[in-house]
């Protein structure tokens, strides 16, 4: 707070905290939310839990809900890997081969979710290409074994999409 000259000694200026990505004004160099956000532990419903400002009961029960999904399912990256473990057996030891097939796990990981199916991005992926007509043959079957591959894997995921869409099918 900061008395004005003009209003007197009495009048008040408050300045408001910075956004949570500003630079810190303490001239740390880091971001706000990094530095000196104000932080506390949040003891909900039997689990400490870090937080700034004020959260509500909703807020941390979404927070909650999070992180014991993450501590009981494995987490993202290891869910693409466990998807594209075929592609990465398939690569054998070499590594840029193995970073390949990665690559694919991804763009087939992306192919399984999309609203609208996998068609508009497999002609653009095979556009980018530019494999011969056996080879695009032969990429548009790994494409759909993928995909189907990841509708097994993780059918929660699908059925949310075709709730999601309004469909009960592909």
């Amino acid at each position: 707070m900061v008395g004005g000259e003009s209003g007197g000694a009495d009048t008040v200026v408050t300045m408001s905290a910075p956004s949570r990505n500003a630079s810190c004004p303490c001239g740390s160099g880091l971001k706000y939310k990094k530095c000196c956000l104000p932080k506390g532990e949040v003891n909900h419903r039997g689990r400490l839990l870090s937080a700034s400002g004020d959260p509500s009961p909703e807020v941390l029960d979404l927070a909650a809900g999070h992180i014991e999904r993450n501590e009981a399912d494995e987490g993202f990256a290891a869910q693409v890997m466990r998807f594209s473990q075929p592609l990465i057996d398939g690569a054998g030891d070499d590594p840029e081969s193995v970073q390949r097939a990665i690559t694919l796990g991804m763009i087939f990981w992306n192919m399984a979710i999309l609203d609208d199916g996998p068609e508009e991005m497999l002609e653009g992926v095979l556009k980018d290409l530019a494999l011969t007509e056996e080879q695009a043959a032969e990429f548009c079957s790994l494409a759909a074994d993928m995909v189907e591959r990841h509708e097994e894997m993780f059918p929660e995921l699908h059925a949310k999409r075709r709730k999601r869409c309004g469909t009960t099918g592909r």
